[in-house]
C-alpha cells in the first residue's frame, strides 16, 4: 500500500494505538474501513510481513497504522526477523515515546536490540506535535537519539533553536493536521518557516508534506 509521501510502501504488521491522540489520522481510516474492533487495543497482523520478500530497494514505512512502543516483544522480533532477510530495503518507524528504542533494546527476544533499530537501513523518528513534546526529547538526548524528527501534526510554534539540541536527526518531516475535527488547529507560516531555517542551519533534510505547504 502506498500512501505516504516520504516513503515508496507501507505494511502495517500491527494496526491499533492506545494513546488516544484526538488529531490521530489511523484512527479515522480505521473508523471507516475498519481494520480492528477496537483500535486502542493494538493487532498484530503478521502474515503481512510476507510481501517484504518480494520488495526491494524501496522505502518502507511499517508502522503508519500504530507507534511501536505498544508493539509486544514477539512482534518485533518477527519484524526483526525479516529486515534482516531483506537488507536492500530501508525500513521507517515511528513513535511519540522518547524511550520507546531503551525499551525495546532490554526486551528479551534475541533479535530486538538498539543496534538493530539504529543501523544503516532501519529509521525510527520521534513524532512531536507541541513544544511540551519537544521538551521532553530535549530532556532524555542523553539517552537515545533519533534520526527522524516528525513534527505532525504541528499543534503550536516549535522553536527548535531555544533549546541547541545536539540534533542527530538526519531528516524532519513537517505537517499540518488533516480532516475536520472542530478544533483543528491551522499552522501560521511563522511557526513553518521557522523549521526551514533550522534545517538548512543544521543540515537536516526536511521533507514538507502537501497538506502543509499550502500554508507558506
Amino acid at each position: 500500500m502506498k500512501n505516504i509521501e516520504w516513503c515508496d510502501i507501507t505494511i502495517n504488521p500491527v494496526v491499533g494505538c492506545p494513546r488516544g491522540c484526538p488529531y490521530c489520522y489511523a484512527k479515522k481510516i480505521n473508523d471507516r474501513f475498519h481494520f480492528v474492533e477496537d483500535f486502542s487495543k493494538p493487532k498484530a497482523f503478521l502474515e503481512r510481513l510476507e510481501q517484504i520478500n518480494k520488495i526491494k530497494n524501496k522505502k518502507i514505512f511499517m508502522n503508519s497504522m500504530s507507534d511501536i512502543a505498544y508493539w509486544d516483544d514477539y512482534t518485533i522480533d518477527t519484524v526483526v526477523f525479516y529486515m534482516k532477510a531483506n537488507p536492500s530495503n530501508e525500513y521507517y518507524f515511528l513513535t511519540k515515546k522518547v524511550n520507546a528504542l531503551e525499551n525495546v533494546s532490554r526486551r528479551p527476544y534475541p533479535n530486538t536490540n538498539f543496534k538493530t533499530f539504529n543501523n544503516f537501513n532501519v529509521f525510527v523518528g520521534i513524532t512531536i506535535t507541541t513544544k511540551e513534546d519537544y521538551m521532553n526529547y530535549v530532556r532524555s538526548v542523553g539517552g537515545v537519539r533519533f534520526k527522524i524528527i516528525n513534527i505532525e501534526p504541528i499543534l503550536e510554534y516549535i522553536d527548535l533553536f531555544k533549546y541547541a539540541l545536539p540534533c542527530s536527526a538526519r531528516k524532519i518531516i513537517l505537517g499540518a493536521e488533516t480532516g475536520n475535527r472542530k478544533e483543528k488547529v491551522i499552522p501560521q507560516k511563522e511557526w513553518i518557516e521557522n523549521i526551514i531555517k533550522f534545517c538548512k542551519e543544521y543540515n537536516i533534510e526536511l521533507f514538507l508534506k502537501e497538506n502543509i505547504k499550502k500554508y507558506l
